[in-house]
């Protein structure tokens, strides 16, 4: 009569250790995340271009209360779409604007990413994916980087993980959302939409083709949803610009040669990255998951991962450009993929080695790796400085200007010396004639730069600077 007491009472413990240990583990997963996402968020200066570029973006919305049409430097910014930016505003209305504050979305979006993956490699393929995965993305070096940084690849990443959600559930509003997912990633960075609308599109052929007739209707739906998110900013923001030819521009131009494809020339850069970003030794975790889910392509959630991770790696090699962030939206499918093939390595060797000796194989190297990842990478991306005399340069100018002055930046950091200045900024990257006649024309007030550069600009003896401050190895010239 004991003994069966015992041995139910030994499964309730174990029960509980079990359940107790996920719930730890999660939670370290959590507090790592934020960690990672959150800690000294608004600490450092911002970086040039791009994030300088879209702080400054940010708070000309502010100042102009334009929601549709975006404004750079005093003038309409026809490159970027203003989802972002609207996040970006509505925090900087809510905490004042700051480093924090454009960066915040980002932050938020990266974390999301990282808890979604996490979470779902867990459900699908246990604690061991779970943890592969979780250490493949919250220590992607140029994931994070971007995800604390005011960019557009962390939300944007955030996006194309939901439209794999929804691609891949039985919800019965899954072509609705993903409707409203793709139009919204379309404001957030225009037609990348098409790269998870075509994986959509395929995997549909490939695995919901017999009932093409009965979804009919939510396919219509979701193009209705989409194109009028989509149809609706532009036709406001054309009209608002004055500019005809505004809707055209980012339908087809926006993405700056991106899908301007060389089949005929491949390149490995992109490989590289990805080699490099996934911590070197867990690339060869990539490639063997790889290779396992493409034994499985014939169903549709491990298809769909595939797609979601090769796509850009694929296209990518072809293109011209060569931005390592262009990668960021399959990052989370790299970590997937880590994840699943920890998972399926243990179950094959499992049957010739003790699975808690195997896992304690894999697992304590993977945590060395791991913690040398952290400490030197990610803690080096929490810590960094960008731009210190830049902005020191700026805050100098700001405070002995006026309102209405114009700054000439001798090199191309001008983005940070605009938003730092809070004055009109020009950029020239070399002395020569052109530089002293558009500065005459445009009425010139203060000259930035290294001072290598800006003494070689002062040897014009039709120069008469009225003040000159030195300012570590830049010298700020007023004019």
């Amino acid at each position: 009569m004991i003994a069966p007491k015992i041995k139910k009472l030994l499964k309730v413990v174990d029960k509980l250790q079990k359940k107790y240990f996920l719930a730890g583990l999660f939670v370290f997963f959590a507090l790592t995340a934020a960690f990672i996402c959150f800690y000294q968020l608004g600490a450092s200066y911002l970086e040039n271009w791009d994030e300088g570029l879209y702080a400054q973006v940010t708070k000309e919305m502010l100042q102009t209360k334009d929601l549709l049409v975006l404004h750079w430097n005093g003038e309409i910014y026809l490159d970027k779409t203003p989802f972002n930016y609207w996040f970006n505003a509505f925090f900087s209305l809510l905490f004042g604007l700051s480093e924090f504050s454009v960066r915040l979305m980002s932050a938020i979006s990266g974390f999301l990413v990282i808890i979604i993956v996490s979470v779902y490699s867990y459900k699908n393929w246990g604690t061991l994916a779970a943890f592969f995965a979780f250490i493949a993305i919250a220590l992607n070096n140029l994931f994070i980087w971007r995800a604390r940084t005011g960019n557009l690849d962390a939300l944007l990443s955030l996006l194309v993980v939901l439209s794999f959600l929804l691609m891949t559930s039985k919800n019965r509003y899954r072509y609705i959302l993903l409707g409203v997912v793709f139009g919204c990633m379309f404001l957030q960075k225009a037609t990348v939409v098409v790269f998870p609308f075509a994986i959509f599109c395929l995997t549909e052929v490939l695995f919901n083709y017999r009932n093409f007739f009965k979804n009919l209707i939510q396919y219509i739906l979701l193009g209705i949803i989409m194109g009028m998110i989509i149809g609706t900013w532009l036709s406001l923001a054309q009209e608002a610009s004055g500019n005809p030819s505004f809707s055209a521009y980012y339908l087809f131009s926006s993405d700056q040669g991106v899908s301007h494809l060389d089949l005929s020339k491949i390149k490995l850069d992109y490989i590289s990255f990805a080699y490099y970003s996934l911590q070197r030794r867990f690339f060869f975790l990539f490639v063997i998951g790889l290779v396992f889910l493409l034994t499985r392509f014939y169903k549709r959630t491990e298809a769909t991962i595939v797609l979601f991770a090769t796509f850009l790696l694929a296209t990518l090699s072809f293109t011209t450009r060569n931005n390592n962030w262009y990668l960021i939206p399959s990052m989370p499918f790299w970590a997937l993929i880590v994840g699943y093939a920890a998972h399926r390595l243990v179950a094959f060797f499992a049957r010739f080695i003790d699975k808690r000796i195997l896992v304690t194989i894999i697992v304590i190297p993977s945590i060395y790796i791991a913690y040398k990842t952290f400490t030197v990478n990610i803690m080096s991306i929490i810590n960094q400085q960008a731009n210190v005399t830049e902005v020191q340069s700026a805050q100098i100018i700001r405070k002995l200007s006026k309102e209405k002055d114009i700054i000439m930046r001798l090199d191309h950091a001008y983005p940070v010396t605009l938003y730092y200045s809070d004055r009109k900024t020009y950029f020239y990257d070399h002395v020569d004639a052109d530089l002293y006649k558009i500065i005459k024309q445009r009425g010139v007030n203060w000259v930035v730069g290294k001072s290598v550069i800006v003494g070689e600009f002062l040897k014009n003896p039709d120069i008469k600077p009225q003040k000159t401050i030195k300012n570590g190895d830049e010298t700020v010239v007023s004019l």
